[in-house]
C-alpha cells in the first residue's frame, strides 16, 4: 500500500485554506459593489447626505433637485452623473454657522447645470435695546436718545469645494458659486468662495420724555443701532482631473 506523505496532507490542507479565503473575498467584494447603490433624486425633490463618505453608483438628477449637506464636511463620490437640467448641490446651514468642505469625485458625466453654492449664511440681527426710563426727566430741552441695540451675529465662515474627475470636460458640468452669498446677493469674493455676512444689529430703544415739561409724554429719539457682524471667512476651490481607477471604489 502507497502511503501518503504527511507534507503532501500539510500542502493539500493550505490550498484548500487558502481557496477559501479567495472565494470569501470574492464574495465579499461583490457585496461591496451590490452596496454602491444607484439613486434618483425627482424634479425639485432633495437629497440630503450625511458627513463623511458617500458612494453612489449612478445619480440622477432632475430638473431643480437639489443635494443639501446641512454645512457637514462631506465626500461624495459617484461613478455615473446624470444631470437633467439645472441642479444644486448647497450646504443650507443655520444662520450665523461655518460649512464644512465639499469633496466631489465623478466618473462620467451626462448633461450639465449643477450649481454648488458652499457659502457661509449670514449672522442673525442683534437685539433690540429696552427703553430708556420714562420716569426721568431729560436733563435739558433737547431728549435724551435711547439705548443702542446689541450688535449682530457674526457670519458664517464659507467650506471649500475640490472637484475631481476623469476628464477636463466633465468640469464644464459644474457652476461652482464663488461670488454669491447664501441669499444669492453678488459679492465680491476675488475669486473665492463667500462667507456670509454678518447680521446687522437690533434698533436702539426709545428716548426719555423731554423737558421742561416732566409730565409730557413726548419721547426723544430712538437709540442708534447695533453694530453689524463681522462677514465670514472666505473659502477656496479647486479641481483636478484624475484616473478613473480612482472613482466611487467601496
Amino acid at each position: 500500500m502507497k502511503m501518503v506523505r504527511f507534507p503532501y496532507v500539510c500542502r493539500l490542507a493550505l490550498g484548500l485554506a487558502l481557496l477559501a479565503l479567495s472565494t470569501a473575498a470574492a464574495a465579499a467584494e461583490a457585496d461591496k459593489a451590490k452596496a454602491l447603490e444607484n439613486i434618483t433624486v425627482p424634479q425639485g425633490s432633495t437629497l440630503i447626505l450625511n458627513p463623511g463618505l458617500t458612494l453612489i453608483g449612478q445619480l440622477q438628477l432632475g430638473p431643480g433637485a437639489q443635494i443639501i449637506t446641512r454645512g457637514a464636511s462631506v465626500q461624495l463620490q459617484i461613478q455615473v452623473l446624470i444631470i437633467e437640467d439645472t441642479a444644486e448641490l448647497i450646504a443650507n446651514t443655520p444662520a450665523g454657522l461655518n460649512t464644512g468642505p465639499i469633496e466631489l469625485t465623478v466618473g462620467a458625466v451626462a448633461g450639465s447645470g449643477l450649481s454648488i453654492l458652499n457659502a457661509g449664511t449670514p449672522g442673525l440681527p442683534g437685539p433690540n435695546a429696552s427703553p430708556r426710563d420714562q420716569s426721568t426727566c431729560a436733563a435739558d430741552a433737547a431728549a435724551s436718545a435711547g439705548n443702542p441695540g446689541g450688535p449682530g451675529q457674526n457670519g458664517g465662515d464659507a467650506g471649500s469645494v475640490s472637484i475631481s474627475t476623469i476628464s477636463q470636460s466633465n468640469l464644464a458640468a459644474f457652476r461652482v458659486l464663488t461670488d454669491t452669498n447664501a441669499a444669492g446677493q453678488p459679492q465680491d469674493c476675488g475669486g473665492h468662495i463667500c462667507g456670509g455676512f454678518g447680521g446687522p444689529g437690533g434698533a436702539g430703544g426709545s428716548g426719555v420724555p423731554v423737558k421742561p415739561a416732566c409730565d409730557s409724554n413726548a419721547l426723544g429719539p430712538n437709540g442708534p443701532q447695533g453694530a453689524a457682524g463681522s462677514t465670514g471667512r472666505n473659502a477656496q476651490f479647486k479641481s483636478q482631473v484624475m484616473l478613473s481607477g480612482s472613482i466611487a471604489k467601496p
